[in-house]
C-alpha cells in the first residue's frame, strides 16, 4: 500500500499488516470490566458507572486525567495522519481502536507515548468478515455484539486519552476535524465503489 497516512518523523502510522491477529479474533476489542470492586476508585478510564471514583486524589494533584473518545464515522486518512505530525498539549498516552478511511476493513491500533505515535492494523473488522461470509452475527463474541452498531458494525472511534492538564474540550474539537464528514462520507462511498458501506447517523 502507498500508506497516505505516513508522517514525515519514522514513528508514525507502522502499518503492521504481517500482524499477529490469526488468533480467532478473541482479541474481539471485547472492553468488559467488572464493577464488582469494593474499593471507592475504579482504575479503568473506560468505566461509565456514576459511583465509581475515577479521580484518585494524587490525579487531582497533578492534574492527571483521561477520557475515551468514541465516534462512528471513519477518519479521513490525510487529516488523521496531519493530526500526529506534532504533540499535543498534555497529551501523555494515547491508546485504541481507529476506523481510517483508506484502510476501512481493518482494525487501525492507534499508540501513543509522548512525542512517539505508531498506527497499526491489527486485523479486520468483525464488519469486514460478516460482509466478506467469514462469521454471522449470532456467531460473534458477547463484547463484540454488545458495541455493534448498524448500518457499519463494529467500525468505530474508541480511543483512551490520558494527559496532564489536558484540555479535553480542545482534544475532542481537534479529534473531530479528522473525521470525515456525512456529505464527505457519502460521496466517497460513491465516488470509490464501496456501497456496502451506509452514511453513519448519530
Amino acid at each position: 500500500h502507498d500508506h497516505a497516512c505516513e508522517h514525515d518523523h519514522d514513528h508514525a502510522c507502522e502499518h503492521d499488516h504481517d500482524h499477529a491477529c490469526e488468533h480467532d479474533h478473541d482479541h474481539t476489542h471485547e472492553h468488559g470490566h467488572s464493577h464488582e470492586h469494593g474499593h471507592q476508585h475504579c482504575g479503568d478510564p473506560t468505566c461509565d458507572d456514576p459511583t465509581h471514583d475515577h479521580v484518585p486524589s494524587y490525579q487531582k494533584k497533578y492534574g492527571l486525567r483521561s477520557f475515551v473518545y468514541e465516534a462512528r464515522l471513519p477518519f479521513d486518512t490525510a487529516r488523521f495522519g496531519r493530526f500526529w505530525e506534532k504533540p499535543f498539549p498534555g497529551l501523555l498516552r494515547a491508546k485504541g481502536f481507529a476506523w481510517i478511511w483508506d484502510y476501512g476493513d481493518m482494525v487501525g491500533f492507534v499508540s501513543v507515548a509522548g512525542d512517539a505515535s505508531s498506527c497499526s492494523f491489527v486485523g479486520p473488522w468483525w464488519a469486514t468478515r460478516l460482509h466478506q461470509g467469514e462469521v454471522k452475527l449470532s456467531e460473534m463474541p458477547d463484547g463484540v455484539k454488545k458495541i455493534w452498531k448498524a448500518p457499519y458494525g463494529d467500525r468505530r472511534q474508541e480511543i483512551v486519552m490520558i494527559g496532564i492538564n489536558l484540555d479535553e474540550a480542545a482534544l475532542r474539537r481537534a479529534l473531530e476535524t479528522c473525521l470525515m464528514t456525512p456529505k464527505e462520507f457519502k460521496r466517497r462511498v460513491k465516488l470509490e465503489d464501496r456501497q456496502y458501506l451506509e452514511v453513519p447517523t448519530k
